[in-house]
């Protein structure tokens, strides 16, 4: 939630966020500086640390590398990969400097300039320039062959046809998003059962922070992803939570007469 929250609040509040988020995460190490004596109540150290630091390290790499996917996504200046790459690849050289060549005070200054540099013009030009495409483009089929790519405009053409709909709101960011899509959405059973009940499906990608998606959400009172609707054939709204089944659509679907 804090991440779904994170992204989809403005940027400073973002910043904010992933700020905190590493103040929490260092709190017991800072705490353990500030009193020694901590260190009683701590596990012995042993050769269990070097494997349990590898397993870290490891959830550390992957965990980058699913971030860097999702900043490729949101971000549409063609150097932004590249400049965070050279961040990071300055920010590893300083420590390394730092520790194994015991650098003058004049390079000290300049190994931290330079990689300090390099993110804020990274935070400061690039991540403002996010892509917003709005929704309102020419249909196209995703997933299983269901999906159309929402639209206000299309939920009110459904609506004057008498039509139920489906809408799926999600990110490439959001976690719970993607674990619903592999549980529910992406099944074989949610794709009988759309066709069952002769739904249309529509689905919005809010990786890019499209602001009629956004807006739509707010007026809804939402203000994370993942959502989920179903516009009933008069136009009512449904709102089925972050944590959808395929019994939960099922049963809703089934009690559309009843809105």
């Amino acid at each position: 939630m804090a991440l779904t929250f994170a992204f989809t609040s403005p940027f400073i509040y973002t910043l904010i966020i992933f700020l905190s988020v590493g103040l929490g995460l260092s709190f017991p190490f800072l705490l353990v500086g500030v009193m020694p004596v901590l260190l009683k109540a701590l596990p012995k150290p042993g050769a269990w640390m070097e494997q349990f630091k590898k397993v870290l390290g490891l959830s550390l790499l992957l965990t980058g590398l699913w971030l860097f996917d999702v900043f490729q996504n949101i971000i549409s200046h063609f150097m932004s990969s590249t400049l965070l790459i050279l961040t990071l690849i300055l920010v590893f050289f300083s420590f390394y400097a730092f520790k194994n060549m015991g650098p003058k005070k004049v390079a000290k200054v300049v190994l931290m300039v330079l990689p300090l540099g390099t993110f804020l013009y990274l935070i400061g030009f690039q991540l403002q320039d996010v892509k917003t495409v709005p929704s309102e483009k020419i249909v196209k089929k995703t997933t299983l062959g269901l999906w159309e790519e929402w639209a206000p405009q299309k939920m009110d053409k459904y609506k004057k046809q008498g039509q139920s709909v489906f809408v799926d709101f999600t990110a490439k960011w959001c976690f719970t998003c993607i674990v619903n899509k592999k549980l529910v959405l992406q099944t074989k059973d949610f794709e009988n059962l759309i066709k069952e009940k002769k739904v249309k499906t529509l689905r919005a990608d809010w990786t890019k922070r499209d602001p009629i998606i956004g807006n739509w959400l707010k007026e809804q009172g939402v203000f994370g992803l993942p959502a989920y609707f179903i516009q009933t054939p008069t136009g009512k709204l449904i709102n089925l939570g972050e944590m959808i089944s395929i019994s939960e659509v099922r049963d809703k679907l089934t009690k559309l007469n009843n809105f």
